[in-house]
């Protein structure tokens, strides 16, 4: 979401606090975070974004709002059968199983990610490729949250992202860019005939950083602007696909857009 505004599906929880079958989805990063709460029907029934374009938080600070918003907010006092943490950062990246040592992990960042000795780098292979996603979480908020629900999945926005277009586009546009906006930053997604050519995310405060990133990639890759397949995962204004449509024609918006697509496909996980 490009534009940082707020968003609620019900204005008042509408649900009992003992029901079980509720599933709940948490992303969180240095902007913010947002959650979503679907019932059994996988109907959205309370969903807000705290996202900001203004700042960016410290790590306390966003500690501070996830508890302040477990402490005054009913609907996340109920019993969730389901609990979907997604980290939303820059700290990511992706090693070929096959090249993968769970006793190294930090090396993987050593020449993209400033890491030290107190952070935990977790790792996540993806379903739809044989890949495995390294990243680095909230420790402190991990902790909080795990004292609150005993027991939770948490993933990073980047793998949900990469097994989604990978199992998507197996039976459709195979080679192709893909492109998810967030508050602050965007994602662009490579992928080759079905397999991931890259996964890197840029800051962008304008529609002209997203074209000048976007425009690097297809050069680096080398790709034409002409013909090149590039497809909005979610809604952007229409001045940011006016201006990309002027230099790549052949850039879509996704056919079926959710305005909280990270939700939907951690809760589906």
């Amino acid at each position: 979401m490009v534009t940082g505004q707020s968003y609620m599906t019900s204005s008042r929880p509408i649900f009992e606090l003992k029901n079980t079958t509720y599933k709940l989805s948490i992303q969180l990063n240095l902007n913010g975070f947002s959650f979503c709460i679907v019932n059994s029907k996988e109907e959205i029934i309370a969903s807000e974004d705290y996202f900001s374009n203004e700042y960016v938080l410290s790590e306390q600070e966003l500690y501070t709002k996830i508890t302040t918003a477990f402490n005054t907010k009913p609907e996340l006092q109920a019993k969730f059968e389901k609990v979907v943490i997604t980290y939303t950062n820059e700290l990511y990246s992706f090693v070929p199983k096959d090249l993968f040592d769970a006793k190294h992990k930090e090396l993987y960042f050593k020449f993209s990610i400033k890491t030290l000795a107190t952070d935990l780098i977790c790792d996540d292979e993806l379903k739809s490729a044989s890949i495995v996603n390294l990243f680095i979480p909230y420790v402190n908020i991990n902790n909080y949250l795990l004292d609150h629900f005993n027991q939770f999945n948490f993933h990073h926005h980047s793998a949900v992202l990469v097994d989604y277009i990978l199992s998507k586009k197996s039976t459709e546009n195979s080679t192709g860019l893909y492109l998810y906006f967030h508050s602050q930053h965007f994602d662009i997604i490579a992928i080759k005939e079905g397999e991931l050519l890259l996964c890197n995310t840029y800051n962008q405060h304008s529609k002209e950083d997203v074209l000048y990133y976007l425009l690097f990639v297809i050069e680096q890759l080398g790709y034409s602007p002409e013909t090149v397949y590039v497809e909005l995962l979610n809604l952007v204004p229409d001045e940011y696909f006016g201006l990309l449509y002027t230099y790549i024609r052949n850039i879509n918006k996704t056919s079926k857009p959710f305005t909280n697509l990270i939700h939907h496909l951690a809760l589906h996980i």
